[in-house]
Formats: C-alpha cells, structure tokens, sequence
C-alpha cells in the first residue's frame, strides 16, 4: 500500500530488496545517501541529526528514534526536497521521554 501525495510515493510496506546499483542523474547511491545525511545534519531541528538513511534504487528508507511524531514527519520533508528521492519508507520510531527513560 502507498500514499500518493502530489506524485510523490510514501510506502507503507517494503519493497523486494535490491539487487543491484543504480545511479541517478549520475549520482551513485552512496553519494546520495551521503547527501540526505547531510540535510539531515543541517537541518534547525537538532535531533534530525540522529536519523540514519539508506538507499534502495530511489527509495530512501529511514531509520532512528525521535522525539516526536512532528519531527518524523520533518525528517521525511527534509528526505523529500532531496532530488532523485521518489519515495521514502519512514521507519523513525517514536519514544517519549517517559518511554527511555528505564
């Protein structure tokens, strides 16, 4: 299942793994993925930095743990105005406070 938001894709569930390199606009992927983490890291929002992406062909899959349903949802804005990005598979959990602290 995916939600489609103007022409760009958000999975819901994981794709077949992938097989193979693919470069984009002639970028290679590790370049890519070099490029989200650094929008990540420059990001105002400071735990965005703690958000780790990884590439399958165009689909960036994150991954981490924030604080807040709000900057899951600003990790995926950030990975969106990426170009070559076509969909995202946001796996960032969400813990409270409450929640880590033992």
């Amino acid at each position: 299942m995916s939600l489609l938001k103007g022409g760009f894709t958000v999975l819901q569930t994981l794709p077949a793994p992938f097989t193979g390199e693919t470069r984009i606009r002639g970028v290679s992927p590790n370049a890519m993925e070099q490029r989200i983490q650094q929008r990540l890291r420059q990001s105002p929002y400071r735990h965005l930095k703690d958000v780790q992406c990884r590439l399958d062909g165009r689909t960036a899959f994150l991954t981490g743990i924030l604080p807040s349903y709000f900057m899951k949802q600003m990790a995926q804005e950030v990975v969106r105005r990426v170009d070559g990005v076509t969909a995202i598979d946001n796996q960032v959990e969400v813990w409270t406070a409450e929640e880590r602290q033992p």
